[in-house]
């Protein structure tokens, strides 16, 4: 189900605008796809996802190629989507401390199946990390209580 979005035109409403003001994308509006890097052909294409206010929004691996900021941009992006316009959202991503800060539920897989899913905090553990991804790693825990992921070794 959608919560409060609302289309049309005004401010975050249809129109190249409103996509700009809705995405990160200024410095991109333009250009064409074929003159960007990878990392901003992903924002652009992320733009263009929400320009059209899904009600479920599936993204593989959006930080990809992305530096740090840009991450952080991507998935405060979609997060805040998500809340305004009630977006159902399922990204698959690879960075655990990224999962844990921007997810509500997380799902683990192994082999194609469900290992695991729950909140981050329920989720994240020493056993986890080394049945599934094979990695001993230390496990904080930031002011929120937002599991933070830093792999040590490959078991």
């Amino acid at each position: 189900p959608r919560g409060g979005g609302g289309g049309g035109a005004g401010a975050g409403g249809g129109g190249p605008a409103g996509a700009r003001g809705r995405a990160p994308l200024p410095p991109l509006a333009d250009r064409t796809l074929d003159a960007v890097s990878g990392g901003q052909r992903q924002l652009a294409l992320l733009a263009q996802a929400l320009f059209r206010r899904p009600s479920v929004l599936l993204l593989d691996e959006p930080t990809a190629a992305l530096d740090l900021r840009h991450q952080l941009v991507v998935l405060e992006t979609v997060r805040a989507a998500a809340e305004r316009d009630g977006i159902s959202v399922a990204i698959a991503i690879h960075d655990l401390t990224l999962a844990a800060r921007f997810a509500d539920r997380v799902v683990c897989l192994s082999g194609g199946r469900v290992e695991v899913a729950g909140s981050p905090a329920q989720v994240f553990s020493h056993a986890l990390l080394s049945s599934i991804y094979g990695v001993e790693a230390e496990i904080s825990h930031n002011a929120a209580g937002t599991p933070m992921i830093a792999p040590i070794r490959a078991l």
